[in-house]
């Protein structure tokens, strides 16, 4: 039931900004950027969850954005459900679409590791022997992250987005809401809001009864770093909060 609360910022506020075609997108920088977030439920600390991009170049010379991220439980979560949960996404940065993303999940008694490998010549997905057909140019929920904050966001529109994740793929719509002004610890945040709604998409445990809305607060700036993410789910509300970055 509280399986998936740790890396629930990875899967929400990751997956649900995913796009086929992307217009007027800039480059972000990514080299260096490091986000450590807490995780809580009930107005409890559950986790503790983080994500690191750096730029590296592979084999065939071409230059790959490189994310991972790790989710933690913590505290009285441990005890009912450890959890360590890790993944990682390589990205083309030319040509700004998914080649590879690996899992490794440990819930409790749930376990849970996969490779994921990207032909998108083929439009096709590999996973342990089976083949996917995705859609042009797919992206993983971490290449979608890379290309949220490549977007100009103007209030009142919605975005309707393809992203691919647990060997489906998803048309999300999003809502860019308004601009808020918001407080997290001792920090204040000039924010952009989102509200993606989860058209189609199979969630599980505590998230499956959710009312398959998500906000998402956002940097009102070129970097647009998530800093608080909240859904309502079966028993109150998951929220996910930034208490540390480092960038270059």
């Amino acid at each position: 039931m509280i399986k998936n609360l740790v890396l629930c910022f990875v899967f929400l506020s990751t997956l649900i900004i995913s796009y086929s075609v992307i217009a007027n997108a800039r480059a972000v920088s990514v080299e260096g950027d490091k986000f450590e977030y807490e995780i809580s439920w009930l107005g409890i600390t559950a986790g503790y969850g983080s994500i690191e991009s750096s730029i590296i170049t592979v084999e065939d010379g071409r230059r790959v954005i490189y994310i991972k991220a790790r989710g933690d439980s913590t505290g009285m979560l441990s005890v009912i459900c450890k959890i360590r949960d890790y993944m990682e996404s390589y990205i083309d940065m030319e040509k700004q679409y998914s080649l590879k993303c690996v899992k490794d999940f440990k819930e409790g008694f749930y376990k849970k590791k996969e490779t994921t490998r990207f032909n998108q010549e083929k439009h096709e997905a590999y996973v342990n022997e089976k083949t996917i057909e995705i859609l042009p140019e797919a992206k993983d929920p971490f290449a979608c992250l890379y290309y949220i904050r490549a977007q100009k966001l103007v209030v009142g529109e919605t975005l309707i987005f393809n992203a691919y994740d647990n060997r489906k793929n998803h048309v999300l719509r999003v809502k860019v809401l308004k601009k808020e002004t918001i407080k997290i610890g001792q920090n204040i945040y000039k924010t952009i809001l989102i509200e993606p709604v989860l058209e189609g998409l199979s969630l599980e445990g505590v998230l499956e009864a959710g009312d398959r809305k998500i906000k998402v607060w956002l940097t009102d700036d070129e970097r647009k770093i998530p800093v608080k993410v909240q859904m309502k789910i079966t028993f109150g509300s998951i929220v996910i909060e930034l208490i540390d970055s480092e960038l270059p």
